[in-house]
């Protein structure tokens, strides 16, 4: 299959970007011909090493409001020369076969409680629009799914629920001792149990309410490892308490390390480092309102209801005392593998085109 994957830019360590790249490799690596449109991406980006043809629209110089819409025009452009048997929007661009949801601005006003502001709302106009006219909509979680439906007034037929994918290549778990050399590698405790906080985004993912759950928990006992963008919220912490690994890029390794992986989010759409955590064996302790909740079990983790310090706190402790049995097909038995998510993408791709001829 000839397969279009379109985002507006492909930042450095973004969400977005891991996402592109395991498509980019997942598609190349059933035999599929793979092609990305983007208006941005580095040049010392991996994407070319994968295999893909990859399609630069210049629009750096065009003020950011009309950006979009001039990529949206000369994306159509291209489909209308060449052939495409599916093509993914991974930007909030309209018309395309399949859209995909790894969150939504009105999901995201609503859980901060803010109201919407002149950008917002052209912000919002676009998913809007997104969502109206792509023939059908992928949803990262069920969380996504209610919003898109709650929010957006879109029908539930024209969703489809698809997890994002795990690189089990990569994320799969170790044993006892290379977990011990691992945390002397990093420089943790072997004494104490290790949190860890994958983050670049700390506000959000709630960092500060974590700094005061881990002040809750018995002294001695615990340690913070945060890895990804420097916070600037440890104050005159003592090293012993709190580490700071910065931008780690075998991340695998950080989770095999650690004892529990902790994600209190005030708003998650998802969560990859919830599965990708549990794929290499380390359990989660994660909030309700986190979208890949609903894949914790008790075998996985524990997931807490009430957003405060004190209940984040108890669940930590709680997680620091079960003993966990994270099953070894935990990714392939819930179908996050990124072979199956390209068959089910591509399945996706099958029933929307079906959408449009009958339409």
């Amino acid at each position: 299959m000839k397969i279009a994957l379109a985002v507006r830019s492909i930042r450095p360590k973004g969400g977005t970007e891991s996402y592109l790249f395991d498509l980019v490799a997942g598609f190349k690596r059933a035999g599929h011909d793979v092609h990305v449109f983007t208006a941005c991406w580095g040049r010392g980006s991996p994407l070319p090493s994968l295999g893909a043809a990859i399609h630069h629209v210049p629009l750096a110089l065009v003020p950011s409001l009309p950006r979009h819409w001039l990529f949206r025009a000369a994306l159509s452009r291209t489909m209308q020369r060449h052939d495409y048997d599916l093509s993914i929007s991974l930007a909030r661009l309209h018309g395309l076969d399949l859209a995909i949801c790894g969150g939504t601005h009105l999901g995201y006003l609503r859980s901060i409680g803010h109201q919407p502001r002149l950008k917002d709302r052209s912000e919002i106009a676009l998913e809007r629009r997104c969502y109206s006219e792509s023939s059908l909509i992928v949803a990262h979680s069920r969380l996504m799914q209610s919003e898109l439906e709650e929010l957006y007034g879109v029908p539930a037929e024209k969703i489809a629920l698809i997890h994002p994918p795990v690189d089990v290549r990569r994320f799969h778990p170790v044993g006892p001792e290379t977990k011990t050399r691992l945390k002397r590698h990093f420089g943790l405790a072997v004494d104490r149990k290790t949190l860890l906080f994958p983050s670049t985004s700390h506000v959000r993912k709630g960092l500060p309410l974590l700094l005061e759950a881990l002040d809750r928990l018995p002294a001695g006992h615990f340690e913070l490892a945060v890895a990804g963008s420097n916070p600037g919220l440890f104050g005159g912490r003592e090293n012993r308490t709190i580490k700071f690994l910065g931008f780690v890029n075998n991340l695998e390794d950080v989770y095999r390390a650690a004892d529990l992986t902790v994600l209190p989010s005030h708003y998650e759409p998802f969560g990859l480092v919830i599965t990708e955590s549990i794929a290499c064996g380390t359990p989660v302790v994660t909030q309700r309102r986190v979208g890949a909740c609903d894949l914790v079990g008790e075998r996985e983790g524990v997931v807490f209801d009430e957003l405060t310090a004190a209940a984040l706190a108890a669940a930590i402790e709680r997680a620091s005392t079960m003993r966990f049995e994270i099953a070894a097909e935990f990714c392939l038995s819930h179908g996050l593998t990124i072979e199956r998510h390209i068959e089910r993408l591509i399945a996706a791709g099958r029933l929307a085109r079906q959408f449009t001829q009958e339409a």
